[in-house]
């Protein structure tokens, strides 16, 4: 976003009063064609008016502030001018928050090439001022029209990051030393220069002296892109050389051991460099990370650098330990995707290697690190789980140590430690469960799949229905193998052992557990025969069975139990009937073949291994009697007197 402050200024300039009255004249009827708005000049002089800006007369100062609402910051000031403007922008760029312009004025000479009978609207003026007198001559007078726009600019959000740049001159009676526009001297500072910006440092060497280097390296002039402070040294050097003398460096190994412990210079120059440095020995578990100034902080120094000063100074080593936050691909079950969640370092993310995906740095002893499990949320069952910390010889898949009361962000001091390498793996956990059903037959979760085998992957809360079907169709007899229960064990034991969750072909229930658990559901088939039952005479008595059906029935009617199994019939006779017998028959090709009989109220088959039909015989008691009917093949129940008061059908050959 742009908010506009425009000045803009007219000048009229000639050589008597008179020639200024012709000027105006002529500008009076045409002038519109550069301004908007319709413009009246008296005296010579421009009038306050003008639409978008102000006239003013030339060397007007105008101060102007830039205020940013809320929100928003100033950016900088552009300044847009038909001629000369003072102020704006300074050369390195930087921005002020006000800014003075000072108009002058400009002289323009200007020819009449064009015919004494040209219209007003056939010519143009240099400069873009019309002219409306085809009589006037332009060779004795000059006039300027002079815009200056200023343009406050601005932008939304939080202000650009500024440093600090500061320049030294070595030694400080050497030179002066220049950053951007800030003043020269033995220090020169420049300060809210905004990262990325572009700063020139000069070194100007004083009198007697010359210029040898500056410490990065730059030319005695060159330019410099600022992301950070920024600290400069400029070596100057006597015309005069300097008596000869010797400069000891010490090497302090800060911690670790080095051999030398001094390195010395013969009568060096500005241009001497330290030639060889010592590579030391650091405390266990320590990385070298080079040789600097300072024991902490400070500038680093190599092989090929020059000597930082011509006077006897110390170089320290400095140690750096390793840290890293990791996330391991090859885990069961393994983590989730780059898109899902990631791990950061100090805000720097992880590789998102194929196997290792790690974030890591090398930082000396004691440095805050900040480590950050991100969940993207692409996957909304994912959660941050804990962080572990690995120890010296554990691979990325180790168990390790949870650390405790660490969040998903969490700072650490890098330790001195022997394992260098301090790594901390973040763990993440879907919370969602997986549901596996097994069936001999089909079986559906949710009303999906169809096979043997199906699984679902569902967040606790969720409701899920597993239906299996009714026979077993991976049998060669499917009839025989039907659905008996739901169980949640395993079909390797007693079906008796099951714990039984549902008689129904369907079993619904919701969704609880550890997140990324396993739970598996049997549909439990088995070898079953139908039984039927058969009252003789129709009313005269009652059948119970021990046990209800072991599985649904088919067909209405159809009663199926457990092959292998004991079943017990009992016999109730209804009043004024009393049970006679029992007869059992087997029922093959549809076809009731008999099979035995038995007299007691209850009567048990110790191992049902056929369909079977099972008839209970009762008779009228106090003269009634049956009948058999050879010819009809019918038992008719008469009583005393004969008649006929129910008669059944039988089967031959019993």
């Amino acid at each position: 976003m742009a908010i506009s402050v425009s000045i803009r200024v007219f000048h009229d300039i000639g050589d008597t009063p008179s020639d200024n009255s012709a000027a105006q004249a002529g500008c009076a009827a045409t002038c519109t064609s550069y301004y908007s708005g319709t413009k009246t000049y008296t005296g010579g002089h421009p009038r306050p008016g003008e639409s978008g800006g102000t006239t003013s007369v030339a060397y007007t100062n105008y101060q102007l502030t830039a205020t940013p609402a809320t929100g928003w910051y100033f950016k900088g000031w552009d300044v847009i001018t038909r001629n000369y403007v003072t102020g704006g922008l300074d050369s390195q760029g930087n921005v002020r928050t006000d800014v003075e312009i000072t108009t002058e004025r400009t002289y323009h000479s200007g020819t009449n090439p064009y015919p004494a009978n040209t219209t007003a609207t056939d010519y143009e003026f240099p400069g873009d001022l019309a002219e409306a007198n085809p009589g006037y001559d332009w060779r004795r007078h000059t006039f300027k029209w002079e815009i200056i726009a200023v343009y406050a600019q601005f932008e939304q959000g939080a202000p650009p990051a500024t440093y600090t740049v500061t320049a030294t001159a070595s030694p400080s009676n050497g030179g002066t030393v220049k950053v951007g526009e800030s003043a020269a001297g033995s220090t020169s500072t420049l300060t809210n220069v905004t990262a990325g910006s572009t700063v020139t440092v000069v070194a100007t060497p004083a009198t007697g002296y010359h210029f040898v280097r500056w410490m990065d390296g730059g030319a005695q002039t060159h330019d410099i892109t600022v992301n950070s402070d920024v600290d400069l040294t400029a070596i100057f050097e006597s015309d005069t050389p300097p008596p000869a003398v010797d400069v000891t460096v010490t090497l302090d190994a800060n911690g670790g051991s080095v051999s030398p412990t001094t390195l010395t210079y013969a009568n060096p120059t500005g241009a001497t460099t330290y030639g060889w440095l010592p590579t030391p020995s650091g405390p266990s578990g320590s990385y070298f990370a080079g040789w600097f100034t300072a024991a902490s902080g400070g500038t680093q120094v190599a092989d090929t650098s020059a000597l930082v000063s011509l006077s006897d100074h110390t170089l320290y080593a400095h140690w750096v330990y390793r840290i890293a936050a990791g996330r391991y691909n090859e885990r069961n079950p393994p983590p989730p995707s780059q898109e899902e969640a990631y791990v950061a370092l100090n805000g720097v993310r992880d590789d998102n290697g194929a196997i290792i995906a790690i974030a890591q740095s090398d930082l000396p002893a004691g440095t805050q690190v900040t480590l950050s499990a991100i969940v993207t949320g692409v996957n909304p069952y994912l959660r941050f789980l804990h962080w572990v910390l690995l120890g010296p010889n554990d691979g990325w898949t180790a168990v390790g140590s949870v650390v405790s009361g660490a969040g998903a962000t969490f700072t650490r001091t890098v330790q001195a430690l022997a394992d260098y390498y301090q790594r901390y793996r973040a763990d993440f956990v879907d919370i969602r469960i997986t549901i596996t059903a097994y069936a001999d037959g089909r079986v559906t979760i949710n009303g999906q799949g169809g096979g043997t085998e199906e699984s679902a992957f569902l967040p606790p809360g969720d409701t899920v229905t597993l239906v299996c079907g009714l026979t077993d169709t991976s049998q060669s007899f499917p009839e025989y193998y039907r659905f008996i229960h739901w169980t949640d064990t395993s079909t390797s034991g007693s079906i008796h052992d099951d714990n039984v969750l549902t008689t129904n072909l369907a079993y619904t229930f919701t969704v609880s557990g550890s997140p990324q658990s396993v739970q598996e559901y049997y549909a439990r088939y088995a070898e079953c025969d139908n039984v039927s039952t058969r009252v003789s005479p129709e009313g005269g008595g009652t059948i119970t069975i021990s046990r209800p059906p072991d599985s649904p029935p088919s067909n209405p009617g159809e009663q199926w139990y457990l092959m292998y199994e004991p079943l017990s019939f009992t016999a109730t006779a209804k009043p004024g009937y009393r049970f006679v017998k029992w007869e059992e028959y087997w029922i093959y090709l549809d076809r009731e073949i008999w099979w035995g009989e038995g007299y007691d109220a209850q009567y048990t088959i110790a191992s049902l291994q056929r369909t079977t039909l099972i008839v209970a015989h009762f008779e009228l008691i106090g003269g009634g009697q049956l009948i058999y009917d050879d010819a009809t093949g019918r038992l008719i129940c008469a009583d005393a007197t004969g008649q006929l008061i129910y008669h059944d059908k039988m089967i031959t050959n019993h």
